[in-house]
C-alpha cells in the first residue's frame, strides 16, 4: 500500500480466502504502544464503538528490530461535509466511553507530568537558558517566546480522548458508520473534548481551505452535532486551542532535539504554519462559536 516508510516498514493489505488483513510492519517499540492502544480498543469494542482491535496472536516480533501487526481491513471513504455531523455524533459516543475508562487516572497522571516537562522547557526557552538551539528555527523560539505560557485552555474539563483524530484515524465507511483508529496517544490524551473536537475542525476543515462560509457553516453544524454541551469562555477559543496546540507538539519536537533524535525542516514548518492558521482564519473561527451559541 502506498506508504513513506522505507521498505520493509509500513502497510500491507494481505488476502486470501477466508480472511482480508491490513498488516503493519514497524519496530518492536512501536509494537508495545499499539499493544497499549489495544486495551483501549477492546475497552471501546465491548462498549459498542466501532474500533479496529489487533488479531489474536499479533504482534509478531520477527527481529530486534521488526515486528508485525495485523488487524481486520476495512473499506472506507472520503470524508464528505455529511460525515462531519454523524463523526460529532460518535465523537460524542467515543468521549462518553472513555470518560468510564478503568486507566483514566494514570492517563491524567502521565499527561500532567509531560505537561511540566514542557512547561519547564518552554521556560528555558523563554528565558534563554536553554542553550544550543541551533538546529531549531528562529521562527520557533521566537514563537515560544511570545506566546502565553498556558496549557490550560487545553485541560478544562478534561478527560481521556482520543487525541490524534486526523483523517487517517477515521474510517468513514460505505453503511455510513464512523470507525476510529490508531489510539496509541491516547495513554496520555488529558484534554478537553473541545480541544479534540478544535483539532478535527483544524483538520478536516480549515486545512482544506474551504471559502468562508463553508467553514463556518460546516464548523458550526459541526459542534453542534456533539452530543453534548461545550463551554466558550470567548469567541477567540478555537484560535487560543489551536495554536497551543501548535505550541505544544513544537515543544515536544525541541524534546526531540534535546535527546539527540533529528527533526525535518518540514516538520518545524508543519506547526508553524499550524501556529498561524487560526490566526489568519481567526473571523471564521469566531463565527463559528456565535452560531454555535446562537
Amino acid at each position: 500500500m502506498e506508504t513513506e516508510h522505507e521498505f520493509p516498514f509500513g502497510f500491507y493489505r494481505v488476502q486470501g480466502r477466508a480472511f482480508d488483513w491490513l498488516v503493519k510492519f514497524i519496530t518492536p517499540l512501536q509494537a508495545e504502544r499499539h499493544l497499549q492502544a489495544n486495551d483501549v480498543n477492546l475497552f471501546l469494542q465491548d462498549k459498542f464503538l466501532n474500533v479496529s482491535c489487533l488479531l489474536d496472536g499479533f504482534p509478531i516480533f520477527v527481529s530486534d528490530e521488526i515486528a508485525i501487526l495485523a488487524v481486520d481491513f476495512k473499506d472506507s471513504k472520503q470524508a464528505k461535509p455529511k460525515d462531519l455531523s454523524s463523526l460529532a455524533i460518535e465523537i460524542g459516543k467515543l468521549h462518553s466511553a472513555l470518560k468510564t475508562w478503568h486507566a483514566k487516572d494514570e492517563v491524567k497522571r502521565q499527561a500532567q507530568i509531560r505537561e511540566e516537562r514542557l512547561k519547564k522547557t518552554w521556560q528555558k526557552i523563554r528565558d534563554e537558558s536553554l542553550k544550543n538551539l541551533g538546529t531549531i528555527p528562529d521562527e520557533v523560539i521566537a514563537i515560544l517566546k511570545k506566546h502565553p505560557l498556558d496549557f490550560s485552555v487545553l485541560t478544562h474539563d478534561a478527560q481521556v480522548v482520543h487525541g490524534d483524530l486526523n483523517m487517517g484515524n477515521i474510517l468513514f465507511q460505505d453503511d455510513e458508520q464512523v470507525c476510529f483508529l490508531d489510539f496509541e496517544d491516547t495513554c496520555t490524551a488529558w484534554f478537553s473534548p473541545l480541544t479534540e473536537l478544535s483539532f478535527v475542525i483544524e483538520r478536516f476543515l480549515l486545512i482544506d481551505e474551504k471559502p468562508s462560509n463553508e467553514l463556518v457553516e460546516e464548523g458550526a453544524l459541526f459542534l453542534k452535532s456533539y452530543p453534548h454541551s461545550l463551554y466558550f469562555s470567548s469567541n477567540k477559543l478555537l484560535v487560543e486551542i489551536l495554536q497551543t496546540l501548535a505550541i505544544r507538539a513544537m515543544l515536544l519536537l525541541v524534546e526531540l532535539v534535546y535527546t539527540k533524535q533529528a527533526v525535518a525542516q518540514s516538520e518545524w514548518q508543519k506547526f508553524i504554519f499550524l501556529y498561524q492558521l487560526p490566526k489568519n482564519k481567526q473571523p471564521e473561527l469566531e463565527e463559528i462559536v456565535e452560531r454555535y451559541r446562537a
